[in-house]
């Protein structure tokens, strides 16, 4: 009994690890929401435009967990082919975040953000290279794969600038909701995004 014991436990042991060692694979067609790592919010958008800067529709980063509005669709850069739907992001693709309730896009330009004076990130309804984003997954090699819960960086294409979100805190009519901007020093730890709860489309059988 004690050996059966024994051979019971290591195999229960061993599956056990098989699991743990399951990776989620971030594909092209996922829905995801992204956790900003420092702060333990999410990136979010919602029907409210920005009183200033290019008066688009605002993006935010929002403390809660359950909102909608916080769900993004990964998509092919614009000016690229479509992507193959549950196909990997790999380290240094090229990206399109789209968001989930309004089908705009995140994006980024020379605008100065509302709070800080940085650059400006938010949603627009047009599709141009504002909208594309690098994936940067950080400490890893050139053909890494992007993985749930591993941190990333976002480098905005056009202005080479990373998505960055800090404690600058909107009032109404969005109170409580931190401010995202594009930020130039990469190495900032306020820089780091981590893929979490989602609809995580299956990897295709040729990935």
């Amino acid at each position: 009994m004690a050996r059966f014991l024994y051979v019971l436990s290591s195999v229960l042991l061993f599956v056990a690890l098989v699991k743990a060692a399951e990776k989620t694979l971030v594909t092209c067609g996922s829905i995801i929401k992204l956790k900003h790592k420092a702060m333990n919010c999410r990136i979010h958008s919602h029907q409210v435009t920005y009183g200033s800067g290019s008066g688009q529709q605002s993006v935010t980063c929002y403390p809660g967990t359950g909102d909608s509005n916080s769900y993004w669709v990964i998509k092919s850069a614009h000016g690229q082919p479509v992507c193959t739907p549950g196909s990997p992001i790999q380290h240094d693709s090229k990206i399109r975040l789209v968001h989930a309730n309004t089908n705009f896009y995140l994006h980024s330009h020379l605008h100065q953000s509302p709070l800080s004076r940085q650059q400006e990130v938010s949603c627009y309804q047009g599709t141009d290279t504002g909208d594309n984003w690098t994936v940067d997954l950080i400490n890893a090699g050139a053909s890494a794969k992007w993985i749930q819960g591993t941190p990333v960086r976002l480098k905005h294409v056009d202005t080479g600038k990373y998505l960055h979100s800090h404690n600058f805190k909107f009032g109404h009519p969005i109170p409580g909701q931190f401010e995202i901007t594009a930020f130039d020093q990469k190495e900032n730890s306020e820089n780091i995004w981590i893929a979490e709860e989602g609809v995580y489309y299956p990897t295709t059988a040729s990935t």
